[in-house]
């Protein structure tokens, strides 16, 4: 977003104040970011560590059943 962006959003009058929190914006999205990139790379983790389903391969869990 530009800063001609951020301040018709924001209702700026000043381009010094729309950089503050152009700033402020760009560091609050990267630590979401970060955040975001953290839990997925955990559950990827978890996820291949996790044990084999017994069930694996036996789409509705069924087998032996009928």
């Amino acid at each position: 977003m530009s800063t001609r962006d951020l301040m018709a959003r924001m209702g700026h009058d000043s381009m010094n104040a729309a950089i503050i929190y152009q700033h402020a914006t760009r560091k609050a999205d990267d630590v979401i970011a970060d955040a975001l990139d953290a839990g997925m790379r955990a559950l990827r983790e978890a996820a291949t560590k996790a044990p084999a389903s017994p069930h694996q391969g036996n789409r509705r869990g069924l087998e032996g059943t009928r």
